[in-house]
């Protein structure tokens, strides 16, 4: 009998739980209003003294309402009313961590979920650079580059897990070629670049039996973007193209392609891989590119300075 009670007291106080939670965090003043006077004065209350007022209490009410319509004899099982007791007191607690489990969720991420639908793709692009010596570079520097890139990776990811778990999905991590080529003047880059790509591999392992498919991409220089304004102050990119086989910057959109090839079931079979897009560059290493950052540091113009 107490197991029984114990077990219905449970389900039901979850559900006391739940619609507590959700009448907590309501954008309304009303439900918001119900659910803080249900926990303050069930917790506030005795265990005990709820159950001796859920027994007698309703009991007496029901034989009034019995009375009202000729039936005064009415009872009530006591196993209910301790059901209903102990899932009253149970419920007001799990209000509280269900509300706080709701309030942990980003609001962005709720009001995207919403809007679109409960999250099935995740591309982590957040990238922080400049160029500076390793020796010049300061702690700070480096940590606020690992911070942007690594972490930021990190932080999206384990941010939207819970959605993608439900329903399936992937993510996409934006790396780069610093991450398995060595590139003067990006220590700093290349040690945040090769932890994105290790981080990729192990949610792989670990995440891919649960729907998660999780893969790198790996850009090449891009025309028109803030990376190349940088590399190119004078405007001119045909110095970068050059180091490029293909003999040509890449178009924002052929990157996004890729992207869009490896988030559909197109690729419903990859997981853990490192895709580069950058018409081969980073098969000619880093010489040529080495040479033209010197240039840029003896110039002045490294784009932005060390902090």
């Amino acid at each position: 009998m107490t197991i029984r009670l114990s077990l219905a007291a449970l389900a039901l106080g979850l559900l006391f739980g739940l619609l507590g939670a959700s009448a907590k965090v309501s954008d309304k003043r009303v439900p918001r209003l119900l659910g803080g006077f249900y926990t303050s004065v069930v917790r506030g209350v005795p265990e005990t003294v709820w159950g001796l007022m859920m027994y007698f209490g309703t009991v007496s009410a029901m034989n009034a309402i019995g009375a009202w319509f000729g039936n005064p004899k009415l009872s009530l099982s006591p196993f209910v009313a301790g059901t209903f007791a102990l899932a009253l007191c149970f419920g007001a607690y799990a209000t509280e961590v269900f509300r706080g489990a709701l309030l942990a969720i980003p609001k962005g991420q709720k009001e995207a979920g919403q809007a679109l639908g409960g999250l099935r793709h995740l591309v982590c692009g957040a990238a922080g650079n400049f160029v500076a010596p390793a020796e010049a570079m300061s702690p700070k520097g480096f940590k606020t580059v690992v911070d942007i890139d690594l972490i930021g990776a990190y932080n999206a990811a384990h941010a939207a897990y819970a959605q993608l778990a439900e329903r399936g999905g992937s993510i996409l991590f934006i790396s780069g070629g610093q991450s398995y080529v060595p590139f003067k003047y990006q220590a700093h880059v290349g040690a945040a670049k090769a932890g994105i790509d290790m981080l990729m591999r192990d949610l792989a392992l670990e995440w891919s039996g649960r729907g998660i498919r999780v893969n790198s991409l790996v850009p090449g220089p891009v025309q028109g973007t803030e990376g190349m304004r940088r590399l190119s102050p004078d405007g001119d990119e045909a110095f970068w193209a050059e180091l490029v086989p293909m003999g040509r910057l890449a178009r924002a959109e052929e990157i996004g392609q890729m992207a869009v090839v490896l988030a559909s079931p197109l690729a419903s079979f990859v997981s853990g891989a490192l895709l580069p897009v950058d018409g081969g560059q980073n098969l000619t290493g880093s010489a040529l590119f080495n040479q033209q950052v010197e240039r840029l540091v003896a110039g002045g113009a490294s784009g932005r300075p060390s902090p």
